[in-house]
């Protein structure tokens, strides 16, 4: 019974994947990706999971919503913090959305991947972004969170640099 069982699952698994194939080669980006995001919770595998994690999350940046990449994102990042997939696919999204001049979603990107890797450079390029897009007060506060959570950083200095120039330039 245990085989049947086993086998009747791969068949609605490769049902479910050739569903989700369809929509992509039909353009259908946003069902695509809502399929993906369901067999996430039925992948038995973590690798399984991760892949499913990844589709969504390119199928979702074909549809141009900000919003569900960065749900997507934080749910893959929060499941697999050490995966480089994620780190860079995220990375490009929010380099994508920084091209596009969506700057709110980009250093929203930059800010979850600094936060789930503890790197400061996408913290500092968040800073920067939101800076030069001229939200000053959201800059301050990822620069003074930067100098908190990265005191021996060698980024430091330059960050604290960057922030006696915007104070500098308040006055």
């Amino acid at each position: 019974q245990g085989k049947i069982k086993k086998e009747i699952q791969e068949i609605k698994t490769g049902l479910q994947v050739d569903r989700i194939n369809a929509f992509e080669m039909s353009g259908d980006h946003l069902k695509a990706a809502e399929g993906y995001e369901k067999f996430v919770d039925q992948a038995t595998s973590p690798r399984e999971k991760e892949i499913a994690l990844s589709n969504a999350f390119e199928a979702y940046v074909k549809t141009s919503d900000p919003s569900s990449v960065k749900r997507i994102s934080q749910v893959w990042i929060h499941k697999f913090p050490k995966s480089a997939r994620a780190s860079e696919a995220i990375r490009g999204a929010a380099t994508r959305y920084l091209v596009e001049e969506k700057y709110e979603t980009s250093s929203e990107l930059f800010l979850l991947l600094g936060n789930a890797t503890q790197d400061p450079l996408p913290f500092e390029t968040a800073a920067r972004i939101l800076l030069g897009a001229g939200k000053t007060e959201s800059a301050i506060e990822h620069m003074d969170t930067f100098d908190r959570k990265f005191s021996r950083s060698t980024r430091r200095g330059a960050m604290a640099r960057r922030l006696g120039w915007v104070y500098f330039k308040q006055k």
